[in-house]
């Protein structure tokens, strides 16, 4: 009796400003930085390890949620930025700056929070598929207040292109995660 291997390699490219995706048939298989604007924010302690923000055109207790783990999805057409700030540190609210290295990781792992001061940049389409993530080569996020109320600041730059936003969450003595919706 004879058996035969067959082996498949298949090789991928990337470059600093994307990340290869499966490609269908079309042609382009890298993900773009596409602007959006943040209907809800969230922060909380992913794996009760990491403070995470999350902003998202995504709406409800889904947007809401996407800070809590890196592999959620809003199960729709939508993006996302995502990014791990620091440790708690038993403050709720993580006062300080955290300014992104241009080098981080393509790859975010498996755990529920993303490479700590690294942000990316997820989009998913209309079926909630996820087209992919880019992590950002320049920015920082400056946090301020206590647990009555904290303030995010957040500026990025993906494949050359600024992308800012700013929210309140209120009342972080409540259950997490906490969110703005507008």
């Amino acid at each position: 009796m004879r058996f035969a291997l067959i082996l498949v390699v298949a090789a991928c490219s990337s470059n600093n400003n994307a990340v290869d995706i499966p490609d269908a048939g079309s042609g382009s298989n890298q993900l773009m930085f596409t602007s959006f604007t943040s209907r809800t924010a969230s922060l909380t302690d992913a794996d009760s390890s990491e403070m995470q923000i999350a902003m998202t055109d995504g709406m409800g207790t889904i947007g809401c949620s996407l800070s809590s783990d890196q592999h959620n999805s809003l199960g729709a057409a939508g993006h996302e930025i995502i990014m791990a700030l620091q440790p708690p540190n038993g403050v709720p609210c993580p006062v300080g700056t955290f300014a992104v290295p241009s080098n981080c990781p393509t790859d975010t792992g498996f755990l529920g929070y993303v490479p700590e001061k690294c942000a990316y940049y997820r989009e998913w389409d209309a079926s909630g598929a996820s087209l992919g993530m880019l992590p950002a080569t320049a920015g920082s996020v400056t946090v301020s207040g206590n647990e009555q109320s904290c303030t995010i600041q957040a500026t990025f730059s993906f494949s050359g292109v600024q992308w800012t936003d700013s929210f309140t969450v209120t009342n972080l003595l409540a259950p997490k995660p906490w969110c703005k919706s507008s």
